[in-house]
């Protein structure tokens, strides 16, 4: 009987070695190998939302220096001209922008049907979902007007854009694809976020269903911290990933996975954190989240 049992373990545990073997082997193909496959998108457009900060503006500069037209939208007009200005004479590209501020895009039939008719004025290929709320708070904490601020911005414009996008690029010849910016508080437990956790776990869980009913080429990241507003633009560390190391591995993954970790170091941290205790791993967020910010431990990149 016991040896029965070592046998059982020994080859549940080699099947489990070669499984992660395998995900290993194929995050190096994908991150060190292979090329990008944005080739398969053609000449075309890729609209960037949050597009003049962090990881809008890292894929905003990566996508133009892969020869794509941008559109960028975010919310502050100078930063947007002051980007547009800089990629298109850098790279020798199309770049326009839309000031917006998304938190009015559900009950604003004006500004949705403004997006109808850029998506169908423009070749777009790609779509970076990148709109999204942050609030440091306990749940019982929040306010309802700023529940329903972070809802309405964290789960709308993700649902709007998508359909929109999809309806008018149906007819393409080429790939079409979409990279949503998730989060790593989808698959670990992260006290003080719960609100932008349930949201991200939405957006999520609405994508990856959506990669199994499109022909598009669909991509949830799951990032753990990036420098960037939200993280109040502490300067990358061992902790804190540089946006362009998020951005460039993600774009590699598109149309060859559904979801991608990000860099190394937070691949890494995943599988560190998914071996520890569960309350060990709360209450390590707790700090990082709510200590290291409001102590002010790291400090800041300058703006």
């Amino acid at each position: 009987m016991i040896e029965e049992l070592s046998s059982l373990f020994w080859w549940l545990g080699l099947i489990v070695f070669l499984y992660l073997s395998a995900n290993f082997l194929r995050i190096l193909l994908i991150y060190h190998i292979l090329p990008t496959k944005l080739s398969t998108y053609g000449k075309s457009w890729a609209l960037v939302t949050g597009a003049t900060y962090g990881i809008g503006k890292a894929y905003a500069v990566s996508l133009a220096a892969k020869g794509f037209n941008l559109y960028l939208i975010a919310r502050t007009e100078s930063l947007l001209i002051d980007l547009s200005k800089e990629l298109s004479s850098k790279y020798q590209i199309q770049v326009l922008y839309m000031k917006c501020d998304f938190s009015g895009l559900q009950t604003s039939e004006s500004l949705q049907q403004k997006f109808i008719d850029l998506f169908q004025s423009y070749d777009f290929s790609i779509l970076i979902n990148n709109v999204s709320s942050l609030s440091r708070i306990h749940f019982s904490d929040m306010k309802l007007n700023e529940i329903n601020y972070m809802h309405s911005l964290n789960t709308y414009p993700l649902l709007f854009l998508s359909k929109v996008f999809l309806d008018n690029s149906s007819h393409r010849k080429g790939k079409r694809g979409i990279i949503t910016l998730s989060s790593a508080s989808t698959v670990l437990t992260m006290p003080m976020i719960s609100l932008y956790s349930g949201t991200k776990c939405f957006g999520d869980r609405f994508m990856l269903a959506l990669y199994n009913e499109t022909d598009a080429d669909i991509l949830c990241v799951r990032p753990l911290a990036v420098s960037s507003n939200m993280t109040e633009n502490y300067k990358p560390n061992l902790v804190l990933d540089d946006p362009k190391d998020l951005v460039e591995p993600s774009l590699k993954c598109l149309g060859r996975i559904d979801i991608c970790y990000g860099s190394w170091k937070h691949i890494f941290y995943y599988f560190l954190l998914y071996g520890l205790p569960s309350w060990l791993t709360k209450a390590i967020f707790y700090f990082f989240i709510y200590e290291s910010v409001h102590r002010k431990i790291f400090p800041r990149s300058k703006m």
